[in-house]
């Protein structure tokens, strides 16, 4: 993560985010290792790119994505039902840089109390550097 692009509006900044993508065919397996603070956690999500459900759990709440592309943008509407039963819905672009090094992540979240805009960008690590 690059914390001096990276934006979470009201929300707090994680100290580190590290993000590991593997796409075989129409699937994107997404890795996810967070830390605040003292507390790390982790996420795996799987992404159908042909634009069928893709059925995950997020954050402990079951959620259903569809990709779909806007030029070469990559975009993931997901709904996630909270434990309130309320729906939160996320729609994220991913933009990978032209040298194919940098990967910028906007997601835009709604609920029935209101919403944010969330911006993530992370550069390839070099093979072999340390974290």
């Amino acid at each position: 993560m690059v914390k001096e692009k990276s934006d979470f509006g009201h929300a707090k900044m994680p100290d580190i985010v590290v993000r590991v993508i593997d796409q075989r065919g129409t699937t994107m397996n997404v890795h996810t290792v967070q830390t605040m603070g003292t507390k790390t956690t982790n996420a795996d999500v799987s992404y159908n790119l042909d634009g069928s459900e893709s059925p995950n759990v997020l954050n402990g709440h079951d959620a259903i994505s569809r990709s779909f592309w806007d030029g070469p943008a990559l975009m993931i509407r997901t709904t996630l039902k909270l434990s309130d039963g309320t729906e939160e819905r996320v729609l994220d672009r991913w933009e990978l840089s032209d040298d194919g090094q940098t990967l910028t992540n906007s997601s835009t979240v709604s609920t029935e109390k209101g919403g944010a805009v969330l911006k993530l960008v992370c550069v390839k690590e070099k093979e072999g550097s340390p974290q």
